[in-house]
């Protein structure tokens, strides 16, 4: 993919922010490959289906082609080469591969942390002014959005494993992160140049992150609470 090249100055401040917002973003893809690697192995325990298997290999590849698009990006910005470090890995990185347990971190991660991911980048494609930037920005929508997918599919082979008391919890691990701040953040004064090199200010990320809530995921935990609680009737 042909990189983009600046064709107007920009502010220090502005663009080192730009800068450190790819950066983050490349070393938050570059983790998630560690997170799907896991993810592939706790699938396996659980004697899940080869098609979820396959996917979480696919999104695996996919985090690695979204770390290295970002980090061009941030190198770019940078004036010098930029990529990830070393990953810290514990004793207790697979955790215990219990279901529920893998089901409550994969509605954090997945249901939730990749459908947010999906809207964002679909946001910032949207006010993006660079066509080399709003490919990645595509790109990075398109399999974000699978990966929300492949979340909800497996939460949903769970819950039709699980056992009524596990359900709860699982349901219920919808109710425990806080995706948006008590108070909309105030504007930033560097908004319309952040937007337009493909980065959202925290008072963007609230306003996706409040529609997300409204109109994707309550809709979604409520149709999956009536199924599971018409069941056990």
């Amino acid at each position: 993919m042909t990189l983009f090249k600046l064709t107007e100055p920009l502010p220090d401040e502005v663009r080192a922010r730009i800068a450190q917002e790819w950066l983050t973003a490349g070393q938050m893809e570059h983790a998630s490959v560690a997170s799907f690697a896991r993810f592939s192995l706790q699938l396996m325990a659980l004697a899940a289906p080869p098609d979820l298997l396959e996917l979480s290999h696919q999104a695996g590849l996919d985090e690695i082609k979204h770390a290295r698009m970002c980090f061009r990006v941030a190198s770019a910005f940078l004036e010098q080469p930029v990529g990830p470090g070393p990953l810290a890995i514990d004793d207790e990185l697979l955790g215990t591969g219990e279901l529920v347990e893998v089901a409550v971190a994969t509605v954090h991660e997945g249901c939730i942390g990749e459908t947010i991911g999906t809207l964002e980048a679909a946001e910032a494609q949207s006010q993006t002014y660079d066509p080399h930037l709003r490919a990645i920005l595509e790109t990075i929508q398109e399999d974000e959005g699978r990966h929300g997918e492949l979340a909800w599919a497996f939460v949903g082979w769970a819950l039709n494993r699980a056992r009524p008391q596990q359900r709860e919890v699982i349901l219920g691990a919808f109710d425990t992160i806080q995706i948006i701040p008590p108070e909309m953040p105030p504007i930033d004064p560097h908004q319309a140049l952040l937007r337009r090199y493909g980065c959202l200010t925290e008072r963007c990320r609230y306003q996706v992150r409040e529609a997300m809530l409204r109109d994707v995921l309550q809709p979604a935990v409520e149709a999956l609470r009536e199924r599971y609680v018409a069941e056990e009737r």
